[in-house]
């Protein structure tokens, strides 16, 4: 339906910037509806709603640096935005668009836990997503690996490595790595439709 659309407003679009978040379109696929068009490919996560999403974009042939220059700055106060190649759009697109919903189940279990500790429902969804947040944000800020920062909260014979062991014997990080390679699969399956 996007290439009809296209084929159909090509000449009204000649000289307008399009922004595509459409799913297994390529930007060679629209291109070949006429090669003068001015494309960007995007893939925004759910996050860009409170500006603290993922914005992966790949740039078109026609686009020029102020094109490109103008396109970040709208999309700058949404969050991480990334440029990156064609290639790797479909696993950024699961990596930071599917990851979300397997971060909030997190969010809930760990809500789940702090209700059976005593908590009130909204007191452990807060907590828990404020933790969640944190966790990331000293990834980001302070760009040390993830497996670090677990060793600095994990004491010796303490709570924390207790609870970490029960993840490790339950499996989690081999679940959440299945189920980004599942949905990656799935991607692969409706582009080829």
């Amino acid at each position: 339906m996007i290439l009809n659309i296209l084929n159909e407003y090509k000449d009204i679009l000649k000289d307008k910037v399009i922004i595509s978040v459409a799913t297994g379109i390529s930007i060679d696929m629209m291109e070949s509806i006429d090669k003068s068009l001015y494309i960007i490919r995007s893939m925004p996560n759910t996050a860009v709603k409170v500006c603290a999403g993922l914005f992966a974009y790949v740039r078109g042939n026609n686009i020029t640096d102020l094109q490109l220059s103008d396109f970040q700055k709208i999309v700058a106060p949404l969050g991480y935005s990334i440029e990156i190649t064609e290639d790797k759009i479909d696993a950024i697109s699961v990596l930071g668009g599917c990851s979300p919903a397997y971060m909030y189940q997190i969010i809930e279990a760990m809500s789940d836990a702090g209700v059976r500790m005593g908590l009130s429902r909204e007191m452990s969804i807060n907590i828990a997503s404020v933790a969640m947040k944190g966790a990331g944000q000293m990834v980001l800020h302070t760009k040390t690996h993830p497996a670090m920062l677990k060793d600095q909260v994990t004491s010796p014979n303490g709570t924390t490595i207790e609870g970490v062991a029960v993840i490790e014997q339950s499996g989690l990080r081999g679940t959440i790595i299945n189920a980004l390679n599942a949905a990656y699969n799935k991607t692969k399956l409706l582009i080829k439709k």
